[in-house]
């Protein structure tokens, strides 16, 4: 049953009293209460810092591991034998390899290929057994100057 705009007029005229409503009270009761802009800035900005601080807490609370040595770096030492030459190499460039045993051995070595690397140890052998292997296993030609 719809109501007609008489029957809400008398019903309002009959139940209204002077006074008990306060239509600007009733806005702010329904009104949501604002949040304070600074106050959220302020929240934001105290977590980041504490988000900040955390990460680097624990970033300088790692172990700090060493770097990496350089693939080109040699390793020539002598174990049981004085005179014994032991070279190390990792993933070298084949002509970092030439200039390590070139400066030992007191020569000029060059490659007809210096796009290859080498991983492997020699220890002991002479230089022409050495060129001998990294020929065969690398395809190339080494010659001396």
């Amino acid at each position: 049953m719809k109501k007609t705009k008489d029957q809400e007029q008398d019903f309002v005229l009959r139940h209204y009293a002077e006074g008990r409503f306060d239509p600007e009270a009733a806005l702010k009761k329904l009104r949501p209460r604002p949040i304070r802009r600074r106050w959220v800035a302020a929240a934001a900005s105290l977590l980041c810092i504490v988000a900040f601080a955390s990460v680097l807490t624990w970033q300088l609370s790692k172990p700090k591991q060493p770097l990496p040595t350089p693939a080109t770096e040699s390793v020539v030492s002598t174990h049981e034998e004085p005179d014994v030459a032991h070279f190390s190499f990792n993933d070298t460039p084949l002509p970092d390899v030439l200039s390590q045993l070139g400066r030992y051995y007191g020569v000029t070595l060059e490659a007809n290929d210096s796009t290859r690397h080498l991983t492997g140890e020699f220890s002991g052998e002479q230089l022409d057994d050495i060129i001998g292997m990294i020929e065969e296993v690398l395809s190339v030609k080494i010659t001396r100057h």
